[in-house]
């Protein structure tokens, strides 16, 4: 269910022909997902519509939980589809939160037909596993997510509000503060909503690389791959789409200039040069910069593959 954020995923792209044919692009094209019920609660203050949920979330001031379902998975989704179904139980959490079920509906895997507003929720939410319950603030922001197997659910719904308070405070804190002591209130925020951090709360990790302080190094990698994963998907793959492998190259050098990266984003950024050069069959450059690459990091978790394609492209090229 959970997709491959764009530059984790990054291998190389499909451009460059029988030589890196065997690669993969990591863009978001995945297995089918599964289809999801509009019905299962509508009208009995589980709302359908994340869309309309967010606005009646802002306009009351109240938290959404989002109820990510699914009906003949596993029998943990079956067994707290009855407690989150029960009429009492979702009177009282009404009071307190916006109520959204997104359901996931499995027949055996033979029809998986996605709706698309669901499954991009479950991916930006994190969610890899069904049942999952997630909490998320009046503006939309995630801040937590629920252990569904605890054995006081309720209970650990409606006390899980406390994340978002220490939240809050920490960012009001920092707001009031600079240098080390932004820093520290910054990174004490940014710890309690880790899982979210990368997609969710990018000023206030651009804050806090900015301060230079110490601690900005522990987040710095995480900022990198929120720039790095958006510039990808948004402007380098439609220019790659286009054939426009020049203008691609020089977006590139651009991210990488401009943003604090780590050993690994960088290596994975000049491997994916290396494979547009192929695209403009320019194999002598892209051999430099596959050398490159592995110089940057021998060990790498890329290694194996950019050596692999280094040995096509002298195999595809050799003078019989």
């Amino acid at each position: 269910m959970k997709k491959q954020h764009v530059l984790s995923g990054l291998l190389f792209v499909a451009a460059c022909g029988a030589v890196l044919g065997s690669f993969t692009t990591g863009r978001e094209a995945g297995k089918p997902a599964p289809a999801v019920s509009t019905t299962i609660t509508s009208g009995a203050g589980w709302m359908t519509n994340i869309g309309t949920a967010s606005t009646q979330a802002k306009n009351q001031n109240r938290d959404m939980l989002v109820w990510f379902s699914g009906h003949g998975w596993n029998d943990a989704s079956d067994a707290i589809r009855a407690t989150l179904s029960d009429p009492k139980f979702m009177v009282r959490m009404s009071e307190q939160f916006v109520l959204v079920n997104m359901n996931f509906n499995n027949d055996g895997g033979k029809s998986f037909n996605s709706d698309p507003a669901a499954t991009v929720w479950a991916d930006r939410l994190n969610v890899d596993a069904l049942p999952a319950l997630v909490l998320l603030d009046s503006n939309g922001r995630p801040y937590t997510s629920i252990d569904v197997k605890s054995p006081q659910l309720e209970s650990a719904i409606a006390t899980s509000t406390g994340v978002r308070a220490s939240r809050d405070e920490a960012f009001a804190r920092a707001s009031s503060l600079i240098g080390a002591g932004k820093a520290a209130a910054l990174d004490a925020g940014l710890s309690t909503v880790r899982a979210f951090a990368k997609d969710w709360y990018e000023p206030e990790l651009r804050a806090l690389v900015d301060t230079n302080a110490p601690v900005a190094n522990n987040w710095a990698p995480l900022l990198a791959e929120t720039i790095i994963n958006r510039a990808i998907q948004s402007e380098i793959y439609p220019l790659v789409d286009a054939a426009h492998y020049q203008k691609a190259l020089d977006r590139i050098d651009i991210l990488i200039a401009e943003t604090r990266m780590s050993i690994a984003q960088r290596q994975l950024l000049i491997a994916f040069k290396a494979q547009l050069y192929c695209s403009l069959n320019d194999y002598p450059k892209a051999r430099v910069l596959f050398d490159e690459a592995l110089a940057l990091d021998p060990n790498g978790p890329e290694t194996e593959r950019i050596r692999s394609a280094q040995a096509k492209i002298d195999e595809a090229t050799a003078v019989n």
